[in-house]
């Protein structure tokens, strides 16, 4: 029988005990409307905020009234993110014509970063860079990816967590298109 050294069973036993911790918390945490999540709830108004790309360009939700707009709550260091990202980037250039707002909102990461994901992932929609996570926590988003769908009038018409589909997307998107 082969034995491992003391730091390698200590640090497996760490590694797994934090596994089983994370793991615990995504499944137990509620993935439903937000009104069970303590999140905004739907039917209710979105919360107003602003902030700003990289470049320092500035977006209000409120003056996106009019518009259909999908909040895309995520992280670059976020594998599921990054795997819905090429479906929201089509969706952005197939539905802009009809109205649709697609803004990506980064947690707090640095300019590099964020602009290195953007650049490989060739993302042509506004991300914005909530400093300080208080958009999310207004927002109470977890997990990562969080999407809203708010419709013209400042609703949120549909609330989906974790990375969402082509299919799953164009279904979200008739409730606010």
């Amino acid at each position: 029988m082969t034995r491992y050294p003391r730091y390698k069973r200590v640090t497996s036993a760490i590694t797994l005990a934090l596994a089983a911790v994370w793991l615990g918390y995504l499944l137990l945490w509620p993935n439903t409307n937000a009104t069970a999540s303590g999140g905004v709830p739907v039917g209710g108004a979105a919360p107003d905020f602003e902030l700003k790309t990289v470049t320092g360009e500035s977006y209000r939700l409120s003056d996106l009234k009019g518009k259909a707009v999908l909040l895309n709550f995520f992280a670059t260091w976020c594998r599921y993110c990054e795997e819905e990202m090429p479906v929201l980037e089509e969706a952005h250039r197939l539905y802009a014509d009809q109205g649709l707002v697609v803004l990506g909102i980064d947690l707090d990461e640095t300019d590099l970063a964020i602009t290195a994901f953007q650049e490989e992932l060739e993302l042509t929609f506004p991300i914005l860079v909530d400093r300080g996570s208080n958009v999310a926590r207004l927002y109470q988003i977890v997990p990562l990816p969080t999407t809203y769908f708010i419709d013209r009038d400042g609703v949120v018409r549909g609330k989906w967590t974790g990375a969402i589909t082509r299919d799953q997307l164009r279904e979200a998107l008739e409730l606010i298109l």
